[in-house]
């Protein structure tokens, strides 16, 4: 299809591919797209009306207003919806804080947990995607029956995560459950995204150790400000930086060119 009035909105996650917009912008000549960001518990206080995409309450208006210089958005004329962010992996791991599989690695060497069949496993992962923020905004976008919409996930963890050993998925990495379970996440999530949007999954040059993402695409990245370049702290795992977010763009682009 031609490139026309394309819309990026979504979370926290949306600073990435803006900011790669903003500093080279010769790499996709004529490529102007909106964009559209809050928080992820903003984006679920907002509704669709008439194709307006706001809300009645006057604190959310000021916060969309902080994000966005406006406090709501006509979505009549955009020729496709691409939503960034969610689900996240990190939040979704944490149902394996005490739960297995019985076929899982860390099971099979005998680790004490809580056993769950495969199917309820599988029940839990859909239900998870199914309520995030990302596949919520692509239900509503798909209502309008207006664009094709394209979802683009969060990027998996950075690897530097894994020295932290913290979180619930540098634990996954570390028993030996990574492998098993992305593959079970992945599957549903294509599922769950498949009668809303188009899937862009992350680059696999990017991945490191199956559920993290290389360093190289996540130090440096920016908070979602549209006023000012704020860093997040050495310890924020979670965000890509503005040459993830380019390689977001050339996904984004080369999907759309194909319609």
């Amino acid at each position: 299809m031609r490139v026309g009035r394309v819309l990026l909105i979504g979370n926290s996650h949306v600073a990435a591919p803006r900011t790669a917009l903003r500093d080279t912008p010769a790499r996709w000549p004529g490529f102007a797209p909106d964009f559209f960001g809050l928080p992820g518990t903003a984006l679920n206080g907002l509704e669709i009306r008439d194709g307006i995409l706001g809300t009645d309450r006057i604190e959310l208006q000021r916060q969309i207003s902080f994000y966005n210089g406006q406090p709501s958005l006509a979505l009549t004329g955009y020729d496709a919806f691409v939503v960034i962010g969610g689900p996240n992996f990190g939040m979704i791991s944490r149902l394996l804080q005490r739960h297995r599989c019985p076929d899982f690695p860390s099971v099979q060497a005998g680790q004490a947990c809580d056993l769950i069949s495969e199917g309820f496993l599988a029940a839990m992962l859909a239900r998870r995607i199914r309520n995030s923020t990302a596949i919520r905004l692509a239900g509503r976008l798909a209502r309008l029956e207006q664009a094709p919409i394209l979802l683009l996930p969060e990027p998996f963890p950075s690897l530097d995560a894994l020295a932290e050993g913290k979180s619930e998925v540098a634990r996954l990495a570390l028993r030996g459950d990574a492998g098993l379970f992305v593959a079970r996440y992945l599957a549903a999530l294509r599922e769950e995204a498949a009668d809303l949007s188009i899937l862009i999954e992350q680059p696999e040059d990017t991945i490191a150790g199956m559920v993290f993402t290389a360093p190289e695409w996540m130090r440096g990245s920016l908070r979602l400000n549209s006023h000012h370049d704020i860093r997040h702290s050495q310890k924020e795992f979670g965000h890509g930086n503005a040459a993830y977010g380019g390689r977001q763009l050339d996904q984004i682009l080369a999907v759309l060119e194909a319609l």
